[in-house]
Parts: C-alpha cells; sequence; structure tokens
C-alpha cells in the first residue's frame, strides 16, 4: 500500500515512450479547481491533446493491483473517486507512469482520446509488456491521433455518417475515412510469428 504524504501537493512523473525526461504531474489538493482537471490540463501540455478531446485516464499500477479510472470532464461534475487519500493508495510521491492513449469514437459520433498512466514497473526499457506497447505510444502515434479528434472536417463527416447505429457500418465508415487503423493498434506483442 502507498504512503500518503502530508503535503497539499503530490508529484507523479510522466512521459511519452520516445521523450527525453520524465514531466512532474503535479497536482495541488488545495486549489478550488478539482485535481482531475489538473491532471486533464497537464497531459494536454504534455499531448498537445485538447482537454475538450480527452474522455478520461486511468492510472495503472501493478503492485497494488488497482486502477483509478477518471471520466469525461466534459461531462462530469466532481469524481468522487478521485479523492487525494484514493490517489496516494495507488500512487506514491514521485512515482513514474509512461502515457499510453486510446482512441476512439462514442454514441456522441465524435473521436476521443483516453489516457492510461502506465507505471514505470510494467514496462520494459526496450520490450513491449502486456500492459505497455513502445511503438503504439510515441509523440508520432500521438500527433496523428491529436490531429484525428482536432480536425472539425472529418467530425463534422462522421456526425453525417454515422447516424446509423450499426457498429459493421460504423467499421465501414472508419475504413472509408481512412481511420480505422488507429482504433486498435496492434503490438508485435500481441501477433504471433
Amino acid at each position: 500500500m502507498a504512503c500518503a504524504s502530508n503535503s497539499k501537493v503530490n508529484t507523479i512523473k510522466v512521459k511519452l515512450v520516445d521523450d527525453e525526461d520524465f514531466h512532474d504531474l503535479v497536482i495541488d489538493w488545495s486549489l478550488t479547481e478539482y485535481a482531475e482537471r489538473q491532471v486533464f490540463r497537464q497531459l494536454a501540455q504534455i499531448t498537445g491533446i485538447p482537454v475538450e478531446n480527452t474522455s478520461g485516464f486511468i492510472i495503472l499500477k501493478h503492485e497494488n493491483a488497482m486502477t483509478l479510472t477518471v471520466s469525461a470532464l466534459n461531462n462530469v461534475q466532481r469524481q468522487h473517486n478521485f479523492t487525494r487519500d484514493r490517489v496516494m493508495n495507488v500512487v506514491e510521491e514521485g512515482d513514474k507512469f509512461y502515457i499510453s492513449t486510446t482512441f476512439h469514437c462514442r454514441m456522441d459520433r465524435r473521436l476521443w482520446i483516453g489516457y492510461r498512466l502506465v507505471d514505470e514497473n510494467l514496462t520494459e526499457q526496450f520490450n513491449c509488456t502486456p500492459d505497455f506497447c513502445r511503438h503504439s505510444n510515441t509523440r508520432a502515434i500521438i500527433d496523428r491521433q491529436r490531429q484525428l479528434v482536432t480536425n472539425e472536417m472529418l467530425r463534422v463527416r462522421l456526425s453525417q455518417q454515422l447516424a446509423i447505429s450499426n457498429i459493421n457500418q460504423w467499421n465501414r465508415v472508419f475504413k472509408d475515412l481512412n481511420i480505422a487503423q488507429h482504433f486498435n493498434l496492434i503490438c508485435s506483442l500481441e501477433v504471433p510469428i
């Protein structure tokens, strides 16, 4: 179990796999801004993905066999599970995490990006692990996902073409728009050789 610090400010370290250094992700529990909003805002600064295009984040730390999930910022009031006590029971001050993204389309027919903050201990320096792919979480891939979720013309086309709720038709639209490959990036770890 993680140790809770008495400080009103907690810091964890995060990075994309190809960033040179870790970035401080600071949560100031004394601010009136909700702590989860601070996390979204800082992740947006690091990745370049606007807050309004993110759907949520998960903190994945193996030793506690626990995830901490925060839902979409845009649709949520206060996240009752994102409290200082709960966060500090999952992470410790200074823990290091790699940023992983998920690319998805929800029933609102918009493209979204979700974050997974994966404990450094669940990764390897040169290889992929079941929890983290070193190839699909690079800045180049995330930049392409950002371009797609912020593309207004694409958003309009999706809202028009995804009017039908049949998932097979959605998949066909994604293929026609050349974005299907971003939904299920396949790691070489998952492909038998």
